[in-house]
């Protein structure tokens, strides 16, 4: 009996401790790569391939040479963005998975308007085009936004629906509406030349879209770390009940917020048709929202950090070019990885969601301390 009980406190600490390990894990953007790693390094093993040289040929692919990190640059762009898109919802207490749709928005509306831009607005280049990017995509992302205002609508999942409505609508439209004539494939015409981005790179995929990222990524930085704004949208996202005592505006803030993440989001489709392709084809995105999510989680939700994690998938596209020169794999396995790299580093995310229940921490004061602040009378203060 005695051995018995001695034995339970045992117990406890090896679970708590195992739960401990497993928390660190699931909850450090590195540890989750990691894994990831490995199991894609497994699923390599059991379809016959070495994944030490696997590896070897995406790294070199991604950095072996200046023009391969200008492809690793150039492919990064576009996750960036998406990245941005995400992370600046998630600020604000919200998941937008809807960047998917929003790209795809932003790149058609670019093209429709590189296209019919008028001839003597074309001394503003791309300025047009991408404000009209930024428009389809904040509109986009409004609709979840005002259904979640007014209804309490789960954002993530009306994102979601639209995502597929838009990708078949887009697809309509290039099929029927817009389509090229003197193309055998559905893609719409030409943007105007005039409203190019310009090549850091001739004759690269590397635009001043990645210098408009970049610069996104420090205003972004800077509105929510040094500004009174950017402040609130990090409170609502800390505390929401807390944030409420305190007087914000709670809806206003994630309705809004949740529209500019669109229009990051509809900027960075039109960036891709005005600085890479040149005209919308369907099934551009390949992707990049779903890469964008995991970059900015992989950069532990920072705005800084979903420079690093971006660049991690861009490497993983650019890769999967030389290995697919170098070896019989297809390009596309890298799909594969990239699969198994989101279900590892999105985990963290589920996790806090839907299986941690502990308060989130933040700069505002827990509900209950507000509470008994509050409940001080004024003589004693």
């Amino acid at each position: 009996m005695n051995e018995n009980s001695s034995k339970q406190p045992e117990r406890r600490d090896i679970l708590r401790a195992f739960r401990r390990a497993w928390n660190f894990v699931l909850r450090t953007p590195i540890s989750s790569l990691i894994l990831a790693l490995l199991v894609s390094a497994l699923i390599v093993m059991l379809l016959g391939y070495n994944p030490v040289e696997i590896y070897k040929y995406i790294f070199i692919g991604a950095f072996g040479n200046w023009d391969n990190i200008v492809t690793t640059l150039g492919q990064m762009t576009p996750v960036l963005f998406c990245g941005l898109s995400y992370l600046l919802a998630r600020m604000c207490g919200l998941s937008n998975m809807g960047m998917e749709g929003q790209y795809l928005a932003g790149a058609f509306a670019a093209a429709v308007m590189g296209i019919y831009v008028p001839k003597s607005m074309l001394w503003l280049g791309p300025v047009i085009p991408l404000l009209a990017a930024a428009f389809w995509g904040g509109l986009i992302a409004f609709l979840p936004a005002i259904l979640k205002r007014m209804f309490g609508s789960n954002e993530m999942l009306v994102s979601l629906m639209i995502n597929y409505a838009l990708t078949y609508l887009c697809q309509y439209l290039v099929n029927y509406v817009f389509m090229n004539p003197d193309n055998i494939i559905p893609v719409t015409s030409p943007v105007q030349e005039a409203t190019h981005l310009s090549q850091l790179v001739p004759g690269t995929q590397l635009t001043t879209g990645f210098l408009i990222a970049i610069a996104f990524t420090v205003i972004m930085w800077f509105v929510l770390y040094k500004t009174i704004p950017g402040y609130k949208i990090r409170a609502v996202g800390a505390n929401t009940s807390a944030a409420m005592y305190k007087g914000l505006r709670i809806g206003r803030i994630q309705m809004w917020t949740y529209v500019v993440a669109g229009m990051i989001g509809g900027i960075g489709g039109g960036v891709q048709v005005l600085g890479v392709h040149y005209y919308y084809i369907h099934g551009m995105t390949t992707g990049y929202g779903w890469d964008g999510i995991a970059a900015a989680l992989l950069g532990a939700g920072e705005p800084f950090g979903n420079i690093a994690g971006s660049l991690v998938y861009g490497a993983l596209r650019a890769g999967s070019l030389y290995l697919s020169r170098m070896t019989d794999v297809n390009s596309d396995f890298i799909y594969v990885i990239e699969g198994v790299m989101i279900l590892f580093i999105a985990m963290p995310e589920m996790m806090r969601h839907f299986m941690f229940k502990e308060e989130p921490e933040g700069k505002i004061p827990k509900i209950r301390e507000v509470k008994k602040v509050k409940s001080t009378p004024k003589s004693e203060v």
